[in-house]
């Protein structure tokens, strides 16, 4: 379990997250969405603890993410999806998949090892491919190595910073439907960051709409629409209407 506590950031005299409430349990799925400059991939970094909060606090498993102890806490527990993938051009996929056991023992990587086989199945990524480098995969590929790595030390929650924002649309949409089945088959709490409604729609079981830092309104896609809380949240959920609509009715054909 992740737990956000009264959660704020501030740099020099200006707020950028303020009063974040968040609980992210085993099994649900949450989007935060809202416009540029609102906060989202801050508060992403603040649960990883790269950030750390000018006030309120992070849990863990009820164990706080602060201080110098921040990143031993997180990197145990929770697998991180960077925009664009973020791997590393002069590794090979697999490489960059087992980067993150480093400095792991000896039964860690044996058994990474063999969680990496079972893993490309899980994310549809062809084996063979693991011995390529970044420039000799696709987009999707590329994706899919990424996912690979924060999946494969077994952690308990999965962050994704706009994990499809660099596809093209016709990949993105296929990468949705296999991400989607993903979340369902890992069973981890999972929090990810989207410019999209509809692929928030689609993917999440909860929404978490932010505007300058502030958490404005949360709930299904359904209950933004039908009960927005002021004008903002009826012109953000109006823009993107029809896109939801169309991705929703697919996903339901």
């Amino acid at each position: 379990m992740l737990e956000l506590l009264g959660v704020g950031k501030q740099y020099d005299e200006r707020w950028v997250l303020r009063g974040v409430d968040l609980r992210a349990d085993a099994g649900r799925v949450i989007a935060l969405i809202g416009p540029s400059g609102s906060g989202k991939s801050t508060l992403l970094r603040v649960m990883l603890g790269l950030i750390e909060p000018s006030e309120g606090r992070v849990l863990v498993d009820g164990e706080e993410v602060v201080g110098a102890s921040a990143w031993r806490v997180a990197r145990r527990r929770v697998g991180y999806v960077i925009q664009d993938g973020g791997l590393f051009p002069h590794m090979t996929a697999r490489r960059n998949a087992m980067l993150a056991l480093d400095h792991a023992g000896r039964s860690d990587r044996r058994e990474a090892l063999v969680r990496l086989t079972e893993l490309t199945g899980l994310v549809r990524l062809d084996a063979a491919l693991l011995d390529r480098f970044p420039s000799e995969l696709s987009g999707g590929q590329r994706q899919r190595v990424a996912l690979l790595r924060a999946l494969v030390s077994n952690p308990e929650t999965l962050l994704l910073d706009e994990p499809l924002g660099a596809l093209d649309p016709e990949v993105r949409a296929e990468a949705q439907r296999e991400l989607r089945d993903l979340f369902r088959s890992l069973g981890k709490a999972v929090v990810f960051v989207t410019h999209d409604l509809a692929e928030a729609a689609y993917l999440a079981d909860e929404i978490v709409l932010l505007r300058d830092g502030v958490v404005v309104q949360r709930g299904s896609f359904a209950e933004l629409r039908s009960s927005p809380v002021d004008d903002f949240v009826s012109r953000f959920v109006g823009a993107q209407v029809d896109r939801v609509r169309a991705l929703l009715d697919g996903a339901v054909a």
